[in-house]
Order: structure tokens, then sequence, then C-alpha cells
């Protein structure tokens, strides 16, 4: 779910939370007191909802600005490749998954590994990065 999902949903279920709060107030069913503890715990739950709900989505959409490390088996394409020392970064063009059919973008990673991590030469002008995946231990090879 995306992150104005969560907020326009969690502004929402607060509007309707304290209105019935309101609502009970003006007919008479329900004293002063309960529709403020009404719209109290309306706010409450919304608030609760919404830390909850960025939580959950908030570290996979916020990143820190460091390389990622980890990478799934398979073919990416390569925009570039920096050697530096025992590390080796890579800037993956990689399609976003969100995105489908004419309105697919694709958007630039930042990979980071160790030398070792790869199999045989490492090529400065490679343009793809094969992942091999073997039980847990993953080997790369740039093409």
């Amino acid at each position: 779910m995306e992150p104005l999902t969560l907020v326009i949903l969690s502004i929402v279920c607060s509007c309707v939370l304290a209105t019935a709060g309101i609502t009970n107030l003006v007919t008479n069913k329900a004293s002063f007191r309960e529709a403020i503890l009404s719209s109290i715990v309306g706010l409450f739950l919304t608030a609760l909802f919404f830390v909850t709900a960025i939580g959950v989505v908030g570290p996979d959409r916020v990143r820190n600005g460091l390389p990622r490390t980890e990478i799934s088996a398979g073919e990416f394409a390569v925009a570039f490749i920096y050697q530096d020392g025992v590390d080796i970064s890579l800037g993956l063009s990689m399609i976003n998954e969100e995105t489908t059919g004419a309105n697919m973008e694709r958007r630039l990673r930042l990979y980071q590994f160790k030398k070792d991590a790869f199999e045989g030469e490492i090529k400065n002008d490679a343009k793809n990065l094969v992942v091999i995946e073997t039980g847990t231990f993953k080997k790369l090879r740039l093409e």
C-alpha cells in the first residue's frame, strides 16, 4: 500500500470516528463527556494505525543512502561499475515492481559487493550482472 494511501485512510478513519462522537452529542444520545471520549479514542486509534503503517512500510520505502549489499538471483542490466580496492560498486538499472505496461519505470540502484563475491574477471565494460544462487551461496558474474 502506498504511503499517501495510508495517510488518507487514517485521516478518513479519524474524521469518521470524530463525527460519530459529535453526532452522538448533537442528537442528545450521549453526554458531552462520551462524545469527547469517543473522539479521543478515534484520534488515538488513527495515530496508532498511522505509526504502525509507517513502521511497516517506511523501512522499505525510505533508504538511508547507503548502497545495498543483498541481491536476489537473476540477470540485471549494469549502468556502471566502480572498483575501489576490495569493493565493487555497481549501478544496476532495474524495473520498478509497482509499475507495469506503458507506465513501466526503470530505476537506478546502487549495490556494493566484495571482489571475492565475483566469479571470473571483473570487466569495466560489462553490460549484465548474473546472480547465481545455490542454496545460501550466491555467486556474481559480470558479462
